[in-house]
C-alpha cells in the first residue's frame, strides 16, 4: 500500500493482519523484522520510518521504492 503525505513524500505501508499471526513463531518473525529494520542503515535497504499496531493489524511504515512488488 502506498501513502502520500502532505510534503509529497511517498511511503509504503506493510500490513500484517493479526489473525494470520496466531502462531507465536510468526508473531516473533514480525517482531524480529521490526528490530532488524530499525538497526539497518544502508542505501540499498528500505528504511523503516515507523511501526504501530491496532487490535487487528500491525503496520510498518517504510520507504517507498518504485518498481515491481517483492510480495
Amino acid at each position: 500500500t502506498r501513502l502520500k503525505q502532505k510534503n509529497k513524500i511517498t511511503r509504503a505501508i506493510k500490513i500484517y493482519p493479526k489473525y494470520k499471526l496466531n502462531d507465536p513463531s510468526k508473531r516473533q518473525a514480525v517482531q524480529r523484522e521490526i528490530k532488524c529494520m530499525n538497526k539497518l542503515k544502508h542505501p540499498y535497504v528500505c528504511k523503516l520510518y515507523d511501526h504501530f499496531e491496532t487490535a487487528k493489524e500491525i503496520y510498518l511504515i517504510q520507504e517507498y521504492v518504485s518498481g515491481i512488488s517483492l510480495y
